[in-house]
């Protein structure tokens, strides 16, 4: 992120009502502690009024305005080309929540700005089909996600007028490793454990397989297969989770 960006970026979260950590701001923007600190030193030798809050973090100090955001031509299409996007989501609050959004975004703009983001919006368009797809249900699904209730759900089979009733926890079920994210969840026509599961294995890479196999082995996972070597060059070592899925141990060094 280049140092104008992240230094805008910091006066955004120092307008927040709460105080923010410097190693919040750290990880918002990428970068270490110690940039933070002189950015921040730096907004305040350009006129800026920083408080630090001792223990708590900093904020601006109260009655301080920024002046109004510019946004770059790139900028505005991405935020507008959302807005038609999420035309097509929502009740008939949302979609004007969403007008009036894009019309303060516009309005923003300056001439030489508008006309380039016309231009570009000439180009790249959202289908005016989506656009006009709405959805009843997605405001109570967002309310469920965010205050972690039990939806239940009865909807008819594919093909057939036979009724399912179940019901779906719609917490944060899905976790992000490495830039994967995995999403655990129930399914209405699959229940207990997993009756073929070498169907789908999840492979986990390590750098030492000898060293990660012993380290579950001593949590009590079951290991069914041990340092098996394949042709290719790799080391496979397969293990049984509690419900009876497979994972299995790969290393593998070029050489």
């Amino acid at each position: 992120m280049k140092q104008m960006d992240r230094r805008l970026l910091i006066l955004m979260r120092l307008r927040e009502e709460r105080p923010v950590r410097a190693a919040d701001l750290a990880e918002v923007c990428e970068c270490s502690v110690r940039t933070i600190y002189r950015d921040i030193d730096a907004l305040c030798v350009a006129g800026v009024p920083v408080a630090a809050m001792p223990g708590e973090g900093y904020r601006l100090v109260e009655g301080y305005h920024l002046p109004p955001i510019a946004f770059t031509a790139e900028e505005a299409v991405q935020l507008l080309l959302g807005s038609d996007i999420a035309l097509g989501l929502g009740t008939v609050s949302q979609r004007e929540a969403t007008l009036s959004a894009a019309a303060k975004v516009e309005a923003a703009l300056r001439p030489e700005t508008r006309e380039e983001v016309d231009r570009l919006r000439e180009r790249i368009r959202v289908s005016r089909w989506a656009q006009h797809e709405t959805t009843p249900w997605l405001p109570l699904l967002q309310q469920a996600v965010i205050n972690d209730h039990v939806l239940e759900l009865r909807y008819h089979s594919f093909g057939s007028d036979e009724l399912t009733q179940r019901q779906v926890e719609m917490g944060p079920n899905a976790f992000n490793a490495g830039g994967t994210t995995f999403l655990i969840d129930g399914h209405s026509e699959v229940s207990g454990k997993n009756s073929d599961p070498p169907r789908v294995l999840i492979n986990f890479f390590v750098d030492d397989l000898t060293a990660e196999q012993a380290r579950l082995e001593s949590a009590s996972v079951e290991f069914i297969r041990k340092a098996g070597k394949e042709e290719w060059g790799g080391v496979i070592s397969t293990f049984v989770d509690p419900d009876g899925n497979y994972g299995q141990l790969i290393e593998f060094k070029q050489g």
